[in-house]
């Protein structure tokens, strides 16, 4: 009742302290610009976070992830793999409120909205239904080339809310809220129509979290034991891996040498402490569809994980090996 539709600036300053740590608006509009965010984000979590290592690499990873889309989606055309570019450059926001201990993330684009962009994939569904649908795993509008892809919101939604934070989406007609009270989101008209989807994200940082799912880990031992005539991919050669376009240049490589050569394929992640979840996609879930998994369980190796990154490999395989027929 009374709500007033507010402005940019209004959501990425909402919050008024004495102390604050801020990373004003950068446009988001080229393939490199999301790798700045990440760089000037992990700077500023680094600052002011101590001791929760897995609470950062979510915070980096989820953003990454929602950043990423203003080059991959909201254009609404065609998938392309590299030299993304907008017309009109989306924004983001950043700033962290030490006296309540959370992150106020603010990331807008001007595209087609998320609803639109998926309303033809999914004609089966209402509108109210595909915003819903768009915070589940596994939803793309690419879903019949890619049918692992489009986790991104999901994982997103998931950490947020395992921080006891926050997400309020508004795009096209709507706007969708997920919080400890609506979990599973709640989805309303909004005040006026949007050109483009506004996010809103609220991270608590008080607490550590565990934000990684271990599936079957014993059942893939094989996929980290490898000989030393094997061939090495040494990813800190193509820094940042942020994005499916990094994995995309990776994974024709790859693909290049599995054609020449009969030795395994080991994927070394020396020195890498972080990855998104769109990259590692490319490397494992997509990988494996595209030259079986049979043929990627016996050809592709992993080297040098940290536990995190670990972990998050394991999954992706897991999720590969229930996609065998």
């Amino acid at each position: 009742m009374g709500r007033k539709k507010r402005t940019f600036r209004e959501l990425a300053y909402s919050t008024i302290e004495e102390n604050k740590n801020i990373i004003d608006a950068i446009d988001i509009s080229k393939d490199d610009d999301p790798s700045l965010v990440e760089e000037r984000l992990q700077i500023l979590l680094e600052k002011n976070i101590e001791g929760k290592p897995n609470l950062i690499l979510g915070i980096l990873i989820g953003i990454n992830e929602v950043v990423d889309n203003i080059l991959e989606h909201s254009d609404g055309t065609v998938f392309k793999e590299y030299d993304r570019t907008v017309e009109k450059p989306g924004v983001v926001s950043i700033e962290y409120c030490d006296k309540s201990n959370h992150l106020l993330i603010t990331i807008w684009d001007f595209g087609k909205g998320i609803v639109d962009t998926l309303a033809k994939e999914y004609s089966e569904l209402s509108r109210e239904e595909v915003l819903y649908k768009a915070f589940e795993l596994n939803v793309t509008r690419h879903r019949k080339i890619w049918k692992s892809r489009g986790n991104g919101l999901a994982k997103l939604k998931e950490f947020v809310l395992q921080s006891d934070g926050s997400i309020l989406c508004e795009t096209n007609e709507f706007e969708i809220i997920f919080n400890p009270l609506h979990p599973k989101g709640y989805v309303r008209k909004a005040i006026e129509e949007i050109t483009g989807t506004q996010f809103t994200i609220t991270i608590g940082c008080s607490n550590e979290i565990n934000i990684y799912s271990i599936f079957a880990t014993d059942a893939f031992e094989y996929f980290f034991d490898w000989d030393d005539d094997s061939i090495f991919f040494h990813l800190k050669e193509f820094l940042p891996l942020n994005s499916h376009q990094v994995g995309i240049k990776i994974k024709k490589l790859i693909q290049g040498s599995l054609k020449d050569s009969d030795k395994l394929i080991v994927l070394d992640f020396s020195e890498i402490e972080v990855f998104t979840d769109s990259f590692i996609q490319q490397m494992t879930t997509i990988l494996s569809e595209e030259i079986s998994f049979e043929n990627f369980k016996t050809r592709i190796r992993f080297k040098n994980l940290n536990k995190f990154l670990l972990n998050m490999v394991q999954e992706k395989i897991y999720i590969s090996s229930t996609k065998e027929e």
